[in-house]
């Protein structure tokens, strides 16, 4: 079947990748310096939000190492405060999908709160890491990087949102493809795992459940 009809069952023919960078790993403590957010519309690239964060405290030696952001490239970029309204009317209500999601979640709540007191953030959420984990599962390890280049994927810009969140789509549809090839008993089995937890990608265990089902791929 073609991607664009097995998004299309999967509920999935639009989603937001999204990534952040940050000053370190404590939502309550730690500041964002970058963010970036990739809409896909039928499987390709339809629209970006991106931009550099000044996170109002300074930037550990060490972080800035990793991803070459460095105090004097934030000092004139907007606050968390400025940029709160503009990604979250970006990612509106659609999936959202993100490489160890349960990070992003954190600092994306953060700044949806700013926009909307003590509102939470109900969309759907996909999380290509555990997708990794589970279903390439010999890889040595599952950090982004790597699943990347397994998957004929540039490493270049790693460690920066823009380039992290563009593979973050494109591996997400091919671990989608990678998903489906499964029968309905394995996906079945999954579900039993996951139906009583509020998990990432467990709608997508049920849509395809539903969808495999319909089509008789038993």
């Amino acid at each position: 079947m073609e991607l664009t009809k097995l998004l299309s069952r999967l509920d999935l023919q639009i989603f937001v990748a999204f990534d952040f960078e940050t000053t370190g790993l404590d939502a309550e403590s730690d500041g964002v310096t970058e963010v970036a957010a990739i809409r896909f519309v039928n499987g390709e690239r339809d629209d970006a939000y991106e931009t550099l964060v000044n996170p109002q405290i300074p930037i550990p030696r060490e972080i800035t190492n990793i991803t070459g952001i460095s105090d004097e490239m934030v000092a004139d970029a907007p606050t968390e405060d400025e940029v709160a309204k503009e990604l979250t009317d970006f990612i509106g209500d659609s999936p959202i999908v993100a490489h160890n999601i349960g990070f992003d979640m954190q600092f994306l709540r953060r700044l949806s709160e700013l926009v909307h007191p003590g509102g939470e953030v109900l969309n759907v959420q996909y999380d290509t890491l555990a997708l990794a984990r589970a279903f390439l599962f010999f890889l040595p390890n599952h950090r982004l990087g790597t699943v990347a280049e397994y998957l004929n994927y540039s490493r270049n810009g790693e460690h920066r949102a823009g380039a992290d969140t563009e593979k973050v789509g494109k591996i997400f549809l091919d671990l989608i493809r990678e998903v489906c090839s499964y029968d309905l008993a394995v996906i079945q089995k999954v579900i039993a795992a996951v139906k009583h937890h509020e998990l990432p990608n467990k709608e997508l265990y049920l849509n395809l459940a539903n969808f495999l089902l319909r089509e008789n791929r038993l």
